[in-house]
């Protein structure tokens, strides 16, 4: 996470990798905590007012990068997590928590007509069933012309 966010070194690939393989060696929600607390830099670190702006902006650009190509990696308790850091931004007068706030409800859109247009094909699925019986397709062959037909299918 250090090497993430950290204030000088930004390596999209790195971003790319770690969002991919994190699952590895920790859950989704502990690494927003992780995050959240990574955003949370306190005084005693001793990091310059450019460094701190640099790690938090990085967490952010992180977080949006996540939310943005693994939104199906987050559950209802990992986006109240992810909401109470945008209430944070929003009460601390931060620009990113807009960006936040629209991807996240993109994502929701997204997921929601995607789960309207499964239902609408499992709806339609039904529909066929009744009106096609899966027997009518069933071809009435003798045992001796299907083992005839198999036969010569495995010999070719």
């Amino acid at each position: 996470l250090t090497e993430l966010t950290h204030p000088t070194r930004g390596d999209i690939q790195f971003m790319k990798t770690f969002v991919s393989t994190y699952h590895s060696f920790t859950t989704t929600f502990h690494l927003i905590r992780l995050l959240a607390a990574r955003y949370s830099i306190p005084p005693e670190a001793q990091l310059s007012v450019e460094e701190v702006k640099s790690i938090q902006f990085r967490v952010i650009n992180a977080l949006k990068f996540w939310l943005k190509t693994r939104f199906d990696d987050f559950s209802p308790e990992d986006l109240g997590l992810i909401w109470q850091m945008i209430t944070r931004l929003q009460r601390d007068r931060h620009i990113a928590h807009e960006a936040l706030r629209k991807i996240i409800q993109l994502k929701l859109n997204e997921v929601s007509s995607r789960n309207s247009f499964d239902l609408g094909l499992n709806i339609e699925r039904n529909r066929l069933r009744k009106l096609v019986d899966p027997t009518d397709f069933v071809l009435c062959v003798s045992a001796d012309v299907t083992a005839i037909h198999t036969s010569v299918i495995e010999f070719e």
